[in-house]
C-alpha cells in the first residue's frame, strides 16, 4: 500500500518521538536490527516532512528500568543518527510506562515553547 504525498514542510507541524525498548528482554541481534530500524524512520520522517525548526522535531527514549531520553525533540538530522549510534541496550525490567510518560512530558514541553 502507498502512503499518500506529505503535505508541504511549511504547513505541517509536528512531533515525533521514537520509543524504544531497551530492556533484558530485548535480545543482542534484535537490538541490532532496533537501531537499523530508527535510522529508517529518522531517514523516512526526514524527508517526508522535511525536519525544521519551527514545525517538526523528532526525539528518542529508550526503556529498560528507567527511562533515557536518548535525543531531546530536535530538527538536527544528525544528532539524531549519533543518537541513535550511541544507544546502548541494557538489562532488567521493562518499564515502558516510564517512557511513555518522559514521551508525554517532552512532547507537553516543546508544544509550549513553539510558537503560535
Amino acid at each position: 500500500c502507498a502512503l499518500p504525498p506529505a503535505p508541504p514542510a511549511d504547513t505541517c507541524s509536528c512531533d515525533m518521538i521514537l520509543v524504544l525498548d531497551a530492556s533484558g528482554s530485548i535480545q543482542d541481534h534484535d537490538w541490532v536490527f532496533m537501531r537499523d530500524f530508527a535510522r529508517k524512520v529518522v531517514d523516512g520522517f526526514a524527508s517526508a516532512v522535511h525536519l525544521a525548526s519551527d514545525k517538526q522535531h523528532m526525539g528518542i527514549i529508550t526503556f529498560g528500568n528507567s527511562a533515557t531520553k536518548e535525543v531531546a525533540l530536535t530538527y538536527d538530522y544528525d544528532s539524531l543518527i549519533a543518537g541513535i549510534d550511541l544507544m546502548q541496550k541494557t538489562t532488567g525490567t521493562t518499564r515502558t510506562d516510564l517512557a511513555l510518560n518522559m514521551a508525554k512530558d517532552e512532547v507537553s514541553l516543546n508544544l509550549a515553547a513553539r510558537p503560535g
